[in-house]
């Protein structure tokens, strides 16, 4: 016979997996009474557990969430109140557009436009590849000086000029993601390209014994019904890999070496994405309200971000190092501690700005089909969940070009997991240590 604690089991699955308590073989509610008793004798208590108890099953904690984010945003504004009376209001959006008019930030923005000799010459190295002007060897190596060109070029120009820190940055940022889509544009059209030319020659190659059975009538009565259906399969495959016709627009599959366009090219390049295909999901028409929104959220949390770095950052950090005096270890931890807080606020804002609201902007105007640009990584539980989870086109990226290949030629996928570790701790240390002039 069924005790009662198999009962409640049975009737709340949810409570198999945490520690009896004794509201489980209780009543959690007063049983309800019949009418006609007098309220005085109507029970008010039964065993029940307080519930913040860990057994109470009880989950339910938005109102506590709500009251820590209240503390918190007044937590902040009395920080913020502090900051201005004691450094006054130092925010100028005009400072920054100054910034930009030194010569040495002229020349280091310079360099962005130039960035287009990279892509021409990497789409006219694929286009005489595919047109057999050399061979696959020669063009992998034509495409590996030009993407390394593209970055040594643009880390020895900052080096040299010594652009503002925010400039070098900004072009720093985009020629990696350059030549991290040159590097995925590259993979992707050689894997095409080889399979195009294999096709051809063996077009050519069933279509020259088809001639030669012609010749030998004894030979067609053997075997010409069989070459005739190898031809027809080849053709057919041929034109289902590639295509016959040029597509009329972006939408439609785009087959090699029809992709090799200008417009293929530079649709890529301003996408959201770091991984090259033929053709990308595309929506079916531009939603302006939710353009519009986008914009205003991207001008809104720039301005926050630069009017944090301004009023809070810079001071303490002026402050800080002031007169060249090193600080003791005692103020750098308080130092530390008091730019935690703006620090992690622009943390949190560049994040939404850069992924959700800037990274939409452009994939609506391009009607670009594929939004995940993120995933939960507020609910990760391992460092490996949140680098997965927070920023999905360099993981797609990584994954697709450097932990499958690694893995493919033979590495462990512990091996391929710390060389894309390792490449990924490199390149944020050259994003920030060569802007700062740290090398």
């Amino acid at each position: 016979m069924p005790n009662a604690h198999d009962e409640v089991s049975n009737s709340r699955p949810e409570l198999m997996n945490r520690r009896a308590s004794i509201t489980d073989v209780l009543p959690r509610e007063p049983p309800k009474t019949l009418k006609g008793i007098h309220m005085l004798e109507m029970p008010a208590h039964a065993t029940r557990d307080s519930m913040l108890t860990w057994g109470s099953g009880y989950s339910n904690y938005r109102g506590l969430y709500n009251l820590a984010i209240i503390i918190l945003f007044a937590f902040g504004s009395r920080l913020v109140l502090e900051n201005i009376r004691k450094y006054g209001l130092l925010i100028s959006p005009t400072s920054t557009f100054q910034a930009l008019r030194t010569s040495s930030a002229q020349l280091g923005l310079a360099m962005l436009p130039l960035l287009n000799v990279y892509i021409v010459i990497a789409l006219l190295i694929e286009k005489a590849a595919a047109s057999r002007y050399f061979g696959p060897q020669i063009a992998r190596i034509f495409h590996w000086l030009n993407i390394m060109a593209c970055l040594i070029l643009a880390n020895v120009i900052i080096l040299k000029i010594h652009p503002p820190p925010l400039v070098s940055f900004v072009v720093l940022f985009e020629t990696v993601i350059v030549w991290m889509k040159l590097i995925s544009y590259i993979a992707v059209n050689e894997h095409y390209r080889l399979k195009y030319i294999h096709s051809k020659e063996v077009r050519v190659e069933v279509s020259s014994t088809l001639s030669r059975t012609e010749i030998e009538p004894s030979s067609r009565k053997r075997g010409v019904t069989k070459r005739k259906e190898d031809i027809k399969s080849v053709r057919q495959q041929q034109q289902d890999q590639f295509g016959e016709d040029k597509p009329s627009s972006l939408t439609e599959r785009c087959k090699y070496p029809l992709n090799l366009t200008f417009a293929n090219m530079y649709y890529y390049l301003l996408a959201p994405t770091l991984c090259y295909e033929l053709y990308f999901p595309r929506s079916n028409r531009i939603r302006y309200r939710f353009l519009m929104r986008r914009c205003f959220e991207a001008f809104f949390l720039l301005s926050l971000i630069v009017a944090i770095s301004q009023q809070w950052i810079m001071p303490t950090v002026e402050n800080t190092f002031k007169n060249d005096v090193h600080p003791s270890l005692e103020k750098l931890i308080d130092r530390t501690l008091k730019l935690s807080v703006p620090n992690n606020i622009i943390w949190l804002a560049m994040f939404y700005f850069y992924f959700h609201s800037l990274l939409n902007i452009f994939g609506e105007i391009l009607r670009f089909g594929d939004r995940q640009f993120y995933r939960d990584w507020w609910n990760s539980t391992s460092i490996s969940y949140f680098w997965k989870n927070w920023n999905i086109p360099v993981h797609k990226w990584a994954v697709r070009h450097m932990y499958r290949p690694l893995v493919h030629m033979g590495f462990s996928r512990m091996q391929a997991q710390v060389v894309v570790f390792l490449f990924s701790a490199v390149m944020h240390e050259v994003l920030f240590s060569v802007p700062l002039g740290l090398c």
